[in-house]
């Protein structure tokens, strides 16, 4: 995965700003929590239908 794709990354001498990766850390974290979410909604809906 790019890590352009965040936004408000830029690589710096091909390092990430220490910012930046926190930025990116919590961009990161926040996409797995929704995934999990969206994976535990879904499996108790069919599970009740």
């Amino acid at each position: 995965m790019n890590m352009k794709t965040f936004p408000g990354t830029e690589w710096v001498n091909g390092r990430l700003r220490p910012v930046e990766v926190r930025k990116a850390k919590v961009v990161v974290v926040v996409m797995v929590v929704v995934v999990v979410v969206v994976v535990v909604v879904v499996t108790c809906t069919t599970t009740i239908k």
